[in-house]
C-alpha cells in the first residue's frame, strides 16, 4: 500500500481518508491509503495521455513544417516579379574532354572543372568530340541586370519548378541567371512560374 496525499479548498474529506480537516484550513493535506493497483492504473493514464499530447504536438509541428516549406516553394522569395524570356530553339548539354570549338552563337557557355568540360550549346551546334550530350533543353533568362548582393532571385526561379517536379540545369553570368528545363516540361514550368507571380515571355503563342 501508498500512502497519498489529497488536497481539499473546500468540503469533508473524501471517504476513506486518515483523519479529518477543518474547512477553514484549505491547505490542509488529507492522507489516503490506496491499492497500489489504483495508484499504478492512475500513473498509467497520465503518461498515456501526456505521451498522446506529446505525439499530437509533434505531428502538428511536422504539418505545419511542411504546409510552411511548401508555401516558401511556390512563393517568390525576392518579393517582385521577374521577367524571364524564352530562347528560340533547343539546346543541348555536353561533357567533352577538351576544349572544343564553339559556335557562336546567340546563347552557349563553356564551364571547366578537373578537366572536364561542359558546353551548353543550340542542338544545331553541338562540336565534335563530346562524350555524352543531353538534347532538348530550352533557355529561360531571367531579366537582369540582378547585383551581387541580391538575395533569393535564383531561388525564387527554380523553387517553384520543384515544386512542380520539374528538374532544371541552372548557370549564371555576371549580370543575370539562365534556367535550363527539358522540352517536354515546358508547359508546367510556364505554368509553375507565373502561378509563382513570374511573367514569362516565349517565342510561341500560348506560352
Amino acid at each position: 500500500m501508498r500512502t497519498v496525499v489529497y488536497c481539499s479548498p473546500s468540503g469533508p474529506a473524501p471517504t476513506g481518508a486518515g483523519r479529518s480537516i477543518d474547512k477553514r484550513e484549505p491547505s490542509t493535506a488529507q492522507f489516503l491509503t490506496l491499492p497500489n493497483a489504483v495508484i499504478n492504473a492512475a500513473s498509467d493514464a497520465a503518461s498515456s495521455a501526456a505521451g498522446d499530447a506529446a505525439s499530437n504536438a509533434r505531428n502538428d509541428t511536422a504539418r505545419n513544417a511542411a504546409e510552411s516549406a511548401a508555401s516558401h516553394a511556390t512563393s517568390n522569395v525576392t518579393g517582385r516579379s521577374i521577367t524571364l524570356s524564352i530562347l528560340p530553339g533547343s539546346y543541348a548539354v555536353c561533357r567533352c574532354q577538351g576544349l572544343p570549338a564553339v559556335v557562336d552563337t546567340e546563347f552557349f557557355a563553356v564551364t571547366c572543372e578537373s578537366g572536364e568540360w561542359t558546353v551548353v550549346c543550340s542542338d544545331g551546334d553541338i562540336p565534335s568530340g563530346i562524350s555524352e550530350v543531353e538534347k532538348d533543353w530550352i533557355v529561360l533568362r531571367a531579366a537582369g541586370p540582378f547585383a551581387f548582393t541580391e538575395i533569393g532571385v535564383l531561388a525564387s526561379i527554380v523553387g517553384p519548378l520543384a515544386a512542380a517536379g520539374v528538374s532544371v540545369y541552372a548557370l549564371s553570368t555576371f549580370g543575370t541567371d539562365y534556367v535550363l528545363v527539358k522540352q517536354g516540361h515546358r508547359e508546367v514550368a510556364v505554368r509553375s512560374l507565373r502561378e509563382a507571380g513570374h511573367v514569362v515571355e516565349g517565342e510561341r503563342d500560348g506560352c
